[in-house]
């Protein structure tokens, strides 16, 4: 493994409005508080974006005649958050059929821009990654790649996620990933936040977490040559609430997978009732099985709404608590300051 691996934190979960989304955000914030270079990619695609639920800025880029926008001409500048929501309602207005209008979204880079072209199974590099992260308003040190939440673009994200072309996704998130490693910005993390249910693009994710638990990583044809050097160490976790109906789903795909991705962790989010019932809940359910389990790879979060609601409000930020000591850990974050 190289010194300058960068860590992918993969969020998944077997069902939406689980938390999945916010503990990412959370995620992102504490490795930027312990002085870490994050990216977080909002690679939800399904009709939601990030975009909407935080306080971001887009960075400004050159547009074209007919409004479309030049993702190779980054200007450098970030638009305030009020410009970039009067962008965003304009991009939903302008009809376009090739290359879309500003802001520039997660699937600009995928469909239009830094992955658009594999010629003899090498990328050509159309725009380069870091002037086209989004920014927080309040500047909390993580980039953003958010997802785009317009009609048009969640038709054409859907028939991507979930259908044939799912693993063509897959192929080009590689490329955009290691992209954004060989621009050598500092980067340090990137956090990427999957669509619900662990199957389509989610679970190509997941094979690529299997493959980077190995000793050697061997892709196929098409992905970069240099995704196998060492430079990703995979940290993968499947979010899931107490909820049975949820939870035993969950615990059934964690037992399925646990020898293929190793590293897996599952997280039982809003937690209201004591971690020894949900303990088990899942011994009963699994049987014999539960006592082979590492005993950390089934880690509590508290009802800890009251904190993470921090982050989708106006400052943005997270506060100093035990509770929020205890996600870092069950994060395996490293130690950090949380901002005041």
């Amino acid at each position: 493994m190289t010194s300058d691996a960068v860590t992918l934190h993969v969020f998944c979960s077997v069902k939406g409005g689980v938390g999945k989304s916010t503990l990412a955000v959370a995620c992102a914030k504490l490795l930027a508080d312990a002085g870490r270079v994050p990216v977080l990619i909002d690679a939800d695609l399904t009709g939601t974006s990030l975009a909407d639920g935080l306080r971001l800025c887009a960075p400004e880029v050159e547009t074209r005649k007919d409004r479309s926008a030049n993702l190779a001409a980054p200007t450098g500048r970030l638009l305030s958050h009020t410009e970039t929501v009067s962008a965003r309602r304009a991009r939903d207005r302008i009809p376009w059929e090739e290359t879309p209008p500003p802001p520039v979204y997660l699937n600009d880079l995928l469909i239009h821009g830094h992955a658009q072209a594999l010629v003899d199974e090498e990328l050509t590099a159309e725009c380069p990654v870091k002037p086209l992260l989004w920014r927080h308003e309040l500047d909390d040190g993580v980039g953003y790649l958010p997802s785009s939440p317009l009609r048009t673009d969640v038709s054409i994200a859907l028939s991507w996620l979930y259908r044939d072309e799912r693993f063509t996704w897959i192929r080009r998130m590689t490329w955009l990933l290691d992209g954004m490693r060989q621009e050598k910005f500092g980067l340090t993390d990137v956090v990427l936040d999957l669509p619900p249910g662990v199957f389509g693009f989610s679970l190509e994710v997941m094979a690529l977490m299997a493959q980077l638990a190995k000793d050697h990583v061997a892709l196929p044809p098409g992905f970069p040559s240099t995704w196998g050097d060492g430079g990703w160490i995979g940290r993968p976790y499947l979010v899931t609430t107490q909820d049975r109906n949820d939870l035993l789903v969950a615990v059934d795909y964690f037992v399925q997978n646990r020898r293929e991705v190793p590293t897996l962790k599952l997280l039982v989010n809003k937690r209201t009732e004591g971690f020894e019932a949900i303990r088990e809940a899942v011994r009963e359910h699994v049987g014999p099985v539960f006592n082979t389990l590492d005993g950390n790879a089934l880690a509590p979060i508290d009802d800890l709404r009251g904190t993470l609601g921090a982050l989708f409000q106006a400052d943005g930020d997270l506060r100093v608590t035990s509770e929020v000591r205890a996600l870092r850990q069950a994060l395996r974050l490293p130690n950090g300051e949380v901002r005041p």
